[in-house]
Formats: C-alpha cells, sequence, structure tokens
C-alpha cells in the first residue's frame, strides 16, 4: 500500500510537467507571417524619398516572389531581376516590436500587412529619406 502511495504522488508531480512541455501548443509567430507572405506579389504604389509624394509606377511591371523554402524572386516588366533567400525576424522600434523582412541581396524591410497588401518600408531601417513600397497579392481564379 504504501509503495502504492508513493507512485502516485510521484506521477502526480511528473505528469503535468509532461503535459506542460508539449510543443504542439505553441505556433512560432515567423511561421505564420512566413505563410502570409507566401506568394507572387505585384507593386500598386510606393512613396517616400526626399519629397515623400505617394507614386503610382507606370513603367515597369515589378512583381516579387517568396516560397516555403525561403526563396525571393523579383521580376521587372516579366524578366527576372534578382534570385534569392529571404528570412523573417524581428526588432524593436518606437516602443513596439516589429517585423523585419531579409533578403540576400542586403535589403531590410519593415514588413507590414494592412487590408490583405503588403508593405515593405525602408524608413525604419535606413532612415527618414527610403521607400515605403505596397504590394497586392496575385491571385489565381478559377472559373
Amino acid at each position: 500500500m504504501k509503495n502504492t502511495l508513493t507512485v502516485l504522488v510521484l506521477l502526480s508531480f511528473i505528469l503535468p510537467l509532461n503535459l506542460g512541455c508539449s510543443s504542439d501548443d505553441s505556433t512560432n509567430p515567423k511561421d505564420d507571417i512566413i505563410q502570409k507572405l507566401l506568394g507572387e506579389w505585384t507593386l500598386f504604389s510606393y512613396e517616400g524619398g526626399i519629397a515623400g509624394l505617394p507614386e503610382t509606377p507606370t513603367e515597369d511591371d515589378i512583381t516579387i516572389s517568396f516560397d516555403e523554402d525561403g526563396n525571393y524572386k523579383k521580376f521587372e516588366d516579366g524578366q527576372l531581376t534578382f534570385e534569392g533567400t529571404f528570412e523573417i525576424d524581428f526588432f524593436a522600434a518606437n516602443g513596439q516590436e516589429n517585423i523585419l523582412l531579409k533578403t540576400s541581396d542586403t535589403n531590410q524591410w519593415r514588413l507590414f500587412f494592412e487590408n490583405e497588401r503588403l508593405s515593405l518600408d525602408q524608413n525604419a531601417i535606413n532612415g527618414a529619406d527610403g521607400f515605403i513600397f505596397h504590394y497586392y497579392k496575385l491571385e489565381l481564379v478559377v472559373f
């Protein structure tokens, strides 16, 4: 009886420890951001620089893409102009945590999503004379 009681007491301490250590209960915030980022995005406007005025590109069709293997591509008028890798990180600025997109061409952008649109902001990293690029996601529509 004494042995059974000892085993029950030990199990009451060990079992909650094992249940509390499960990695299935938490998700990696980077994975959630990457899932939202995956796909092709087309530039629809940008703003910033010295004048800071919003612009709508009229000459170049600029598209960027991200895949689940960490690959990043940039196309201008349908021609591949850069191919490399990307990673997601975080940084603190103005008292809040921000998402950082790093690409292998040494660019670093503050990344944020707004109304299903992607914005990449150079200002948070490079100072106030950078640009903010706004993209919409290319969606495949099947009829």
